[in-house]
């Protein structure tokens, strides 16, 4: 990622800053929690710590399940970390599901940077709040009556999920990829909000399946793979057709005589078709170089001896 130096550290600084407020009231979050998790609401039996550790086993493989969107030079990982959530808090003390959601998501992403663990500890432990408290506020108890009314507790609980998980993580994509914050969320919403709808469905016939007759689970996880090896494949798909779109809009673009027309739409067309943040084009005759980005904007153009230094993706 080439920026000058200023924006690039104008765009570390805020991207610190929105990702220490997520640890910040994270960090609360677990405090707040651990007391009622180790005094009045500590597991009763032995089937009570089995189904903790589960919650956490749920909330470490729903966030290694995975479907990448890329966004510039920046991706974006749609998980199932959601649903686990849910389903933990519609069956165990909201305090303890937070609890299992730090360590489930801190084992789960072990192979990354100390600034990604936090921010992904911190964002799912405030999903797992907000989740636990709306069903709390709604009146949930395990087990539910069945009918309309646990439909729509649990519709709301999610809700409040996805709703959290993406107003933490986009703003971070945005910051991260140097793209605006509406184009983020409207990315793929057709698929973002079918996936949610997906995931839901496979949360409440979880939980019905876990009251009723709990061996039937064995069913879920080829259920859940399935379902997300179609969700992939969707995006895929997307994804493909949108870089064959961007191409023949590029090679459209380019069939003009103007060579300052053809330099500045191949540095910002290449920007879009390459998922780059920055392209630089470098012409031998003159020694002119031309930089611009998917931004459509034409960053430099003139006489430079040396190409500008490459730093990250």
């Amino acid at each position: 990622m080439t920026l000058p130096p200023r924006r690039e550290n104008e765009t570390d600084r805020r991207l610190l800053l929105l990702i220490g407020l997520v640890v910040v009231v994270a960090s609360l979050i677990v405090v707040t929690a651990l007391r009622p998790a180790l005094t009045g609401a500590a597991p009763r039996s032995a089937n009570d710590a089995a189904g903790l550790v589960m919650v956490a086993f749920m909330v470490a493989v729903g966030t290694l399940v995975k479907a990448r969107v890329r966004i510039r030079s920046t991706t974006h990982s749609i998980s199932w970390n959601e649903t686990a959530i849910v389903i933990g808090v519609a069956i165990a003390p909201t305090s303890w599901v937070v609890l299992c959601t730090a360590v489930g998501i801190f084992l789960a992403s072990l192979r990354l940077s100390a600034i990604k663990v936090a921010f992904g500890v911190g964002k799912n432990v405030i999903v797992a709040w907000g989740a636990g408290t709306t069903l709390t506020a709604m009146g949930w108890t395990w087990p539910p009556s069945l009918g309309w009314r646990m439909v729509v507790s649990l519709a709301v609980a999610y809700l409040v999920a996805a709703l959290l998980d993406d107003l933490l993580a986009i703003p971070v994509i945005a910051l991260a990829s140097g793209t605006k914050i509406a184009r983020n969320f409207r990315s793929n919403l057709d698929l973002r909000l079918g996936g949610f709808a997906v995931r839901f469905v496979v949360a409440v016939c979880t939980l019905l399946i876990l009251q009723a007759a709990p061996r039937f689970l064995l069913a879920v996880p080829p259920l859940v793979l399935s379902l997300h090896l179609a969700y992939s494949a969707r995006i895929r798909t997307r994804t493909e057709q949108r870089a064959w779109q961007r191409l023949a809009r590029a090679t459209d673009a380019l069939n003009v005589v103007d060579l300052d027309k053809v330099l500045a739409t191949a540095v910002t067309q290449a920007a879009e078709l390459f998922s780059a943040d920055e392209v630089e084009i470098e012409l031998r005759e003159g020694s002119r170089t031309v930089r611009g980005g998917a931004d459509g904007v034409v960053a430099y153009d003139g006489r430079d001896s040396q190409p500008a230094p490459v730093d990250g993706a």
